[in-house]
């Protein structure tokens, strides 16, 4: 890159927009653990790689690695296959390379919305849709509607594979649903360019799409 952009900034963007990481601890690099620390935080799935054990920091050593030896003569072979047969997996179910600590839901704690900023939201978001060649007959409900003469939300309910649209992460695909309250009712999403993210539905803006 040879645009006069900050460092930091590319990365923050490559790290966000990635699918699945992998980052190659051998060495201690400090700025290979600043990024991976910036993955696990917005629980993006990481593969590990080293060449020996030893450069894996104690609070890594409970996530799987995996480890090269340079001096076999076929060690560039065996490397490939097991990032290929690493790879494949990771994408069937993101969640696996994501460390327990960054799965817990955390629940914004957000103001109380007018029904008229929800239906502004409503028409950006079909805005969006129709930028990028999506029906706006076919665009979903909201999860949450919030009534000014209730004072509780209706969340919907969302089942494991169904393909859904959020404001600022754009669309997914539900992996898990937990909890049965308004309280506690939580979708896990993987976002196509933001990765899998724990969603509080009580406050959550999801939209479900057709199949």
């Amino acid at each position: 890159m040879y645009r006069p952009t900050t460092i930091v900034d590319d990365i923050w963007q490559g790290i966000r927009e990635a699918k699945l990481l992998i980052a190659e601890l051998t060495d201690w690099n400090p700025n290979v653990f600043y990024e991976l620390g910036l993955a696990h935080a917005i629980s993006k799935p990481v593969i590990l790689i080293s060449k020996s054990i030893d450069d894996v920091p104690f609070d890594l050593r409970s996530i799987r690695v995996l480890v090269y030896d340079k001096d076999h003569p076929d060690w560039g072979n065996e490397l490939r296959l097991s990032l290929t047969k690493a790879i494949n997996e990771v994408l069937q179910n993101p969640t696996s390379a994501i460390p327990t600590t960054f799965k817990i839901a955390v629940k914004p704690v957000v103001p109380e919305e007018a029904e008229t900023a929800v239906r502004l939201e409503a028409l950006e978001a079909m805005v969006h849709r129709l930028a990028d060649g999506l029906d706006a007959n076919s665009f979903g409900t909201y999860v949450e509607r919030v009534d000014p003469e209730v004072s509780h939300n209706t969340p919907q309910r969302f089942e494991p594979g169904q393909n859904v649209f959020h404001l600022k992460f754009g669309p997914g695909e539900v992996l898990a649903v937990e909890g049965h309250g308004k309280d506690d009712y939580k979708a896990q999403v993987n976002f196509k360019t933001q990765g899998v993210k724990w969603l509080a539905l009580s406050v959550a803006k999801l939209n479900l799409l057709p199949d």
